[in-house]
């Protein structure tokens, strides 16, 4: 015999719309370390069916669901209420974020967000029920040339190559990686959410408009790099940044999206603002850490081996499949990685390898710009596997004469 817990909702119509059956006599399943009933979507007919068969010998109604999450969060909107939300998916179990969000929820009943001054797109910072700031968000339809965007930029779209609207997806990439690989970067927690509140305005129905960005813990730290001399820093945190922005190819680092953290005699960085990393060229790769001396240093064995065993094929899986990057970005990724798993190899440091993927200039292209232009002269077939097995090759006949 098996216990079972029947449960339906119904639609505004009085049509039924679907049934849960909670098998309560199977063992609870593990998510995120909690134990969750086993719980199975099926038509009220299957269930009739197993009932008639005598394969369920007992039942109980539990109370009717009668507003879906749609229609709740409906209800929610047209009230006026702000609210807050996770929107992503990425399956990681984050609960100090989740903290995060019920402490922002009711925040937003006593602060409004509030327009941060830097930047060229829209951000905001999001404070808690005693009015600290705890957190940053930076909706996607504030981005570029959006008439949306509060800042009013002139910036032409794709100009870094990053079109309006997948700067938001790329802050959350940047998170993703790094917890991929072990939180070694230090990005602050951040996912994409939904939020609604009056200082945002109101849409074409006059309801609240709901946005939709990326969210960033805001953490706790002494300043900027640019705040104070750069000699204090420790080689291996400058590298850490180096190797994730070339992985990530970013096209925005600068001085001010390096925090520092002062911890006893020593500094730990924290990199912060992505939103223009993963582009679609390799035209606009901008990194300040090379003018760091430390980033002339030879790489730690530690990072050495980190940077081998980085998992090229699964980290742009992840992206693809979680947060739907475009196949051109990726393919940007595939060669910054390749050039920096190369040049690791061959004992370039981070210096070389940024001055090889990044412009002397405005107008003249760089020396990865210009390898990857003559091999897809050379290649007479458009085959990515030969173009990577070639662009490997010229990399490494390029460094053995450095």
């Amino acid at each position: 015999m098996i216990d079972v817990q029947f449960c339906f909702s119904s639609m505004e119509d009085g049509q039924y719309d679907a049934a849960v059956v909670i098998l309560s006599s199977i063992k609870p399943i593990e998510i995120e370390g909690k134990a969750q009933d086993l719980v199975l979507h099926v038509h009220p007919i299957f269930f009739f069916f197993l009932l008639c068969a005598g394969i369920i010998k007992e039942y109980q109604f539990q109370s009717l669901i009668t507003d879906s999450d749609f229609d709740q969060e409906k209800k929610k909107n047209n009230n006026g209420s702000p609210f807050i939300e996770i929107a992503d998916l990425l399956e990681i179990s984050d609960p100090q974020f989740d903290l995060l969000i019920q402490n922002l929820a009711e925040g937003l009943h006593s602060f409004a967000p509030e327009l941060c001054s830097e930047g060229v797109n829209g951000s905001y910072f999001l404070r808690d029920s005693n009015g600290k700031i705890r957190a940053i968000f930076k909706p996607e339809d504030e981005e570029g040339t959006s008439q949306f965007n509060p800042k009013k930029t002139e910036m032409k779209d794709n100009k870094r190559g990053i079109l309006s609207g997948e700067a938001a997806t790329r802050e959350v990439a940047a998170f993703l990686l790094d917890v991929e690989n072990g939180r070694t970067f230090g990005v602050p927690s951040t996912h994409m959410i939904r939020i609604s509140h009056p200082v945002f305005g109101t849409d074409s129905r006059g309801k609240s408009r709901v946005k939709t960005g990326s969210l960033q813990t805001f953490v706790s730290n002494d300043g900027a790099a640019w705040d104070i001399g750069s000699s204090a820093f420790p080689v291996d945190e400058v590298h850490k940044i180096a190797i994730l922005d070339l992985i990530l190819f970013n096209t925005d680092r600068h001085e001010g999206n390096i925090l520092f953290k002062k911890e006893a005699d020593s500094y730990s960085l924290i990199p912060i603002d992505h939103g223009f990393s993963l582009p679609d060229n390799l035209g606009g790769a901008w990194f300040d850490w090379m003018n760091y001396s430390q980033a002339k240093k030879p790489f730690s064995e530690s990072s050495l081996e980190f940077i081998n065993s980085f998992d090229l094929e699964r980290n742009i899986s992840l992206l693809s499949t979680h947060l739907a990057v475009r196949k051109e970005c990726l393919r940007v990724m595939q060669i910054s990685v390749t050039l920096l798993k190369r040049a690791a190899a061959a004992g370039l440091n981070a210096f070389q390898i940024g001055k090889f993927a990044s412009r002397r200039n405005l107008e003249d292209p760089s020396d990865l710009e210009n390898l990857v232009a003559k091999i897809n002269e050379e290649m007479k077939e458009d085959c990515e596997e030969l173009f990577l097995q070639r662009f490997a090759q010229e990399l490494d006949r390029t460094f053995s004469l450095i």
